[in-house]
């Protein structure tokens, strides 16, 4: 899932610049995969415990 979140967070990022002139700071992009990675483990957490029931 890693991997995932930090190309989806590049892709991104690459949109930005190429179609909107838009610039993040690395900083701003490393937020964006932390908060990319929770939010799909989170998606994943809540799927597996429907599964369950």
């Amino acid at each position: 899932m890693v991997p995932a979140c930090i190309w989806w967070t590049i892709w991104k990022e690459r949109n930005q610049r190429c179609f909107e002139g838009k610039k993040s700071n690395i900083q701003k992009i490393k937020t964006y995969c932390y908060l990319f990675y929770f939010w799909c483990k989170q998606v994943v957490m809540d799927s597996t415990e429907i599964d369950w029931l």
